[in-house]
C-alpha cells in the first residue's frame, strides 16, 4: 500500500492538472499523500510478532492496517475481506484466518 501511495505522490506533485481540481479532490489528496497517511500505511514499520499474531493474510493484515489508520486519527474504517462463498476450501481458510486476526485486534486496540 506504500507503495503505491508513494508512486501516486511521484505522478501528481508539480502536475498543474492538480490545481483544477475541486476544493474535495485536494482536500482527499492533501489527506492520502500526507506524511501521516505514509506512517499509517507503512505497514512494515510493525514488529513482525504483532505481524504473525495478526495472521499473514489477507485479512489479517487489513485488520492491522485498520487499527493503524484508527491510531493515526482515522473515524471510519472498513475491511473488505472477500464475500460469500460455498467453496469449502475458501470457507476453511476464511474461519481460520479471520477469528486471529480478531482476536489480534481487540488484544491490541486501544479503543
Amino acid at each position: 500500500m506504500l507503495k503505491a501511495v508513494d508512486g501516486l505522490a511521484k505522478r501528481v506533485e508539480g502536475n498543474d492538472q492538480i490545481a483544477t481540481y475541486d476544493e474535495f479532490h485536494a482536500k482527499a489528496q492533501q489527506m492520502v499523500l500526507s506524511s501521516e497517511a505514509r506512517r499509517a500505511f507503512a505497514i512494515d514499520q510493525e514488529s513482525e510478532r504483532l505481524r504473525e499474531r495478526y495472521g499473514r493474510t489477507t485479512a489479517g493484515q487489513s485488520m492491522l492496517m485498520a487499527r493503524r489508520l484508527v491510531e493515526a486519527g482515522v473515524r471510519f474504517v472498513t475491511v473488505n475481506y472477500g464475500g460469500w462463498t460455498t467453496t469449502r476450501r475458501s470457507s476453511r481458510t476464511s474461519t481460520r484466518s479471520c477469528p486471529s486476526s480478531i482476536a489480534a485486534s481487540r488484544r491490541s486496540s486501544k479503543i
